[in-house]
């Protein structure tokens, strides 16, 4: 009677043999999904050959996020020139990237991996851009921070942009500087700091001193009831913005520029001012415009789950 095989032994090694299978046919499939008849829509085949190879190995169990990368390779393949791709620092990149990119499980923030890899791209120093600094924040930084952030760009930046134009428009000539440099030289000037502007708006919008909020709230000064339904209100908006801030200082996407007094977050007592740091004026650009493509991609989905 010949060796019969434990069942046990048995199972695994099909259950082997089929992930191998699953693996190499994801991998087959991302090449063909790379490459086209038309070389004016084919990806450069060597780099087409590289993610093949970097996502092979995720591709039974992160299936979606290898394909969502592969989609977004496709979506900017102009961007992968040969010139480009044949580097070995695009290559390294690529790997780290990749990586960055499977390992996250939230689509957020693969989004911003994805605007991060295209600045790395078309940097013309792969060697100093901070590639790993930008993933290990993205991996880090909490969906609440992300959110802060793209509410900065949208709602609170603007202004501190335009009243610090203002300022370096009054005092560059005087200090023999563009305004540019000027504007960068008064960033380190806490009255033009993140927190002090993030303040302001907490309290235009929800704090009851503002004349928008006594006539959204019929509040003549005079009844405490009405405050404190205007105190808890506001309360949320400036937690949210002291948890924001601190994470974003332990980050490096802020930092600290001034110590003492009030102002700072936390409004009217004693706290600190905190400033986007230039890696933080980086990374906030990703961000914003992740969050922009992200807003269409979520749009689509939802037309997609209520397509007939």
């Amino acid at each position: 009677m010949g060796y019969k095989e434990p069942a046990g032994r048995k199972i695994a090694r099909i259950s082997k043999n089929a992930t191998q299978s699953i693996v190499l046919a994801g991998a087959d499939i991302a090449m063909s999904f790379f490459t086209s008849p038309d070389p004016s829509t084919a990806v450069n085949i060597s780099f087409a050959k590289a993610v093949q190879g970097a996502i092979g190995v995720y591709q039974e169990i992160k299936q979606g996020e290898a394909y969502e990368f592969v989609d977004f390779i496709k979506n900017h393949k102009k961007v992968f020139v040969q010139n480009i791709v044949a580097t070995k620092a695009f290559q390294d990149g690529v790997v780290v990237t990749i990586e960055a990119y499977i390992r996250q499980r939230v689509v957020e923030k693969r989004f911003i991996i994805q605007q991060v890899f295209l600045g790395f791209t078309d940097s013309q120093d792969k060697g100093v851009f901070e590639l790993e600094r930008f993933y290990s924040a993205v991996n880090n930084i909490s969906l609440g921070s992300v959110e802060y952030l793209v509410h900065a760009v949208r709602d609170i930046l603007p202004v501190l942009e335009s009243d610090l134009r203002e300022q370096a428009g009054r005092s560059h000539e005087g200090n023999g500087h563009t305004i540019e440099h000027e504007m960068d030289l008064w960033r380190d000037n806490a009255i033009f700091s993140l927190s002090r502007y993030s303040d302001k708006w907490i309290e235009d919008n929800f704090g009851s001193q503002s004349s928008v909020v006594r006539k959204r709230h019929n509040y003549d000064g005079a009844d405490n009831e009405i405050l404190r339904k205007i105190l808890d209100e506001r309360s949320p908006y400036v937690v949210r913005a002291q948890e924001a801030l601190a994470e974003l200082v332990s980050l490096g996407i802020c930092r600290i520029v001034n110590e003492g007094g009030a102002g700072g977050f936390g409004a009217g007592v004693p706290s600190i001012s905190v400033a986007l740091t230039d890696f933080g004026r980086r990374f906030i650009h990703y961000t914003s415009s992740a969050q922009e493509l992200l807003s269409t991609y979520k749009i689509n989905i939802k037309n997609e789950a209520v397509a007939p």
